[in-house]
């Protein structure tokens, strides 16, 4: 009897370990109006997973794992150990995308966590611990076209980690804790076209380290950047847009001068103290310039009338608000932008507006927090230019702008621009 009550015993607990060992999830599919289910799901529940633990999906029915190309996961989700990603790989034998914004308690990943994930595309794995990118981790997984590993505690990138990602598209690091990249850290990446560094400690990136021929943003700002190099830029021959905001650089160095499909170039909040406007107004293909508490003062830049009259400039929004400009000459060096549509000169020491510009297309014009304007002169002129005032804005007539919303179309959410 006793013997047949400890068999009992013990069977019940082997069972109930067994049990404790698989946890349920289940799994939302949305639906089309046809009624068929769309490759997409969704795993909304919150849920703690151990070392011991395995996963049981619960699919919608008739719904085979196979036939499922996307998942994400929505809620707060926290991973021990070594059970990520493999289960997840390891059901959906088809994945192609795999976004999960959980918190992921785990430190590094391996080759070994995407051997079953071959048909993987578009890889997203935020808000969480990883803080080590091994050397060619994504080895199994040539197909890439997006990574994004943003806000995780990332501060080392073994050397060729993204290497042979030939079909990568999109690369987000931003929000992590580099410091340094090497020539090395990326490897080859010839289709890359979006390159995301923002709001990190990064402050060296070496030369050759982005020889990327096809790279059409680069996002660097809020880092602790002091120059460019000379040669940085000279693998990125397709680069339309450079976001540089908030670092420490100072020297504005001759290989940016060399971008020639160059569209946008955000380098506000930085101490700079030696750029050539001459040179930057000549690229041929430059709309977006800002230089916002940038200590960058026009009085002090030499431009000749032969400068102005020799340049060609596509610039049609300059924002040098922030400054501490205040000569009357400064209006004369704005002529360099003959094209200008937007004119940013809120908080400088400026106090009148110079009649010659009238010339450039112009359409707004901030002038707020200036020392103080000859008002009556100013209405003067608006009548001249057919503008008028509104708020802190000089407009034309059903115009609008708005300076602070110039990055809107440039969010890392957001790749169309591509």
């Amino acid at each position: 009897m006793a013997r047949n009550v400890r068999f009992v015993l013990i069977s019940a607990v082997i069972l109930a370990l067994a049990v404790l060992q698989i946890k349920s999830i289940d799994i939302k599919c949305t639906v089309t109006n046809t009624g068929s289910v769309s490759p997409t799901c969704f795993i909304n529940e919150s849920i703690v997973l151990f070392d011991w633990e395995k996963i049981n999906f619960i699919l919608p029915r008739g719904l085979s794992p196979r036939k499922i190309e996307r998942v994400e996961f929505n809620e707060s989700t926290a991973w021990r150990a070594e059970i990520f990603p493999v289960q997840i790989f390891e059901t959906f034998l088809n994945l192609k995308k795999l976004k999960l914004k959980v918190e992921i308690d785990k430190k590094t990943i391996r080759q070994e966590d995407f051997v079953d994930a071959t048909e993987l595309n578009e890889l997203v794995l935020t808000d969480g611990h990883l803080d080590t990118i091994p050397s060619r981790v994504f080895h199994t997984v040539l197909g890439l076209t997006v990574v994004v590993l943003r806000n995780n505690d990332i501060h080392t990138i073994e050397d060729f980690a993204f290497d042979n990602l030939e079909e990568l598209q999109v690369l987000s690091l931003s929000e992590n804790a580099i410091r340094n990249i090497s020539r090395w850290t990326f490897g080859s990446l010839p289709s890359l076209r979006a390159l995301y560094l923002r709001q990190n400690h990064i402050e060296s990136i070496e030369d050759g380290a982005l020889d990327m021929p096809n790279l059409k943003l680069l996002s660097l700002n809020q880092n602790a950047l002091v120059a460019f190099s000379d040669s940085l830029f000279k693998a990125t021959p397709q680069l339309s847009v450079l976001l540089a905001d908030s670092n420490i650089i100072q020297i504005v160095q001759k290989s940016l001068y060399g971008l020639q499909e160059l569209r946008k170039l955000f380098l506000s909040n930085n101490p700079i103290t030696d750029l050539n406007i001459v040179e930057l107004a000549k690229l041929p293909k430059l709309e977006y310039l800002l230089l916002r508490n940038a200590n960058f003062n026009l009085d002090w830049v030499n431009v000749t009338d032969a400068d102005i009259n020799s340049t060609t400039s596509a610039v049609k929004i300059l924002d040098l608000s922030g400054n501490g400009m205040r000569s009357r000459d400064v209006f004369r060096k704005l002529k360099l932008f003959k094209q200008l549509q937007a004119l940013n000169l809120a908080s400088n020491n400026l106090s009148l507006l110079d009649l010659e510009l009238k010339e450039p297309p112009l359409k707004v014009i901030k002038l707020d927090n200036n020392v103080s304007f000859n008002w009556d002169q100013i209405r003067s002129i608006l009548k001249t230019l057919n503008m008028q005032f509104e708020s802190s804005y000089i407009v034309e007539p059903g115009s609008s702008f708005d300076f602070d919303q110039l990055t809107a179309n440039l969010r890392e959410d957001n790749v169309l621009y591509l």
